[in-house]
């Protein structure tokens, strides 16, 4: 892999990370911070890190300081339900939609909230970042049948929660 091609390469893989941050709460400025943090560190551990671990590396480092900064501020900024909800009304929805859409997004991000850390890690690479088995294993360093099974765990875990939730809520 020429220079070139590895810095398409971690540019593309940053992206992913951002926007993985992004998804788990960050705000845009600590995810970018974040981020570079993590880049920054790859190349200073460029000799000791392989080829086919960078990915992993460069997430595993991301969530790690991602969750130093959560427990450093005890505040976890959640992405603005308010501000996708405006914008889904801008494209047309009627505002009654928008409410239902709203109540369903928030019982949601409630039950992903209650839920253990690494199962809602999974879920968000597999059904928000769209990742197939083989590449959330390769980030996670477990075989494709691990990952398989623990997102089969995690999606009954989030089902029994967002029951849970609905009922605290209805």
């Amino acid at each position: 892999m020429d220079d070139t091609e590895f810095q398409r390469h971690l540019n593309s893989q940053l992206k992913l990370i951002f926007h993985y941050l992004i998804k788990q709460g960050a705000s845009r400025q600590d995810a970018e911070d974040i981020v570079q943090e993590a880049a920054l560190k790859l190349i200073e551990n460029i000799n000791a890190i392989s080829p086919e671990k960078v990915q992993s590396w460069l997430f595993r480092v991301s969530l790690n300081r991602y969750y130093d900064l959560l427990r450093r501020n005890k505040v976890k900024d959640k992405a603005s339900l308010e501000l996708q909800l405006f914008e889904k009304i801008k494209q047309g929805l009627l505002p009654e939609e928008v409410l239902v859409q709203k109540e369903i997004s928030e019982e949601v991000i409630n039950a992903l909230e209650k839920m253990p850390k690494r199962y809602k890690e999974f879920l968000i690479l597999k059904y928000i970042f769209d990742l197939r088995y083989k590449d959330i294993g390769k980030i996670a360093e477990l075989n494709t049948g691990t990952v398989k099974t623990i997102i089969f765990r995690a999606k009954k875990v989030f089902i029994d929660i967002y029951r849970e939730v609905q009922n605290e809520q209805g």
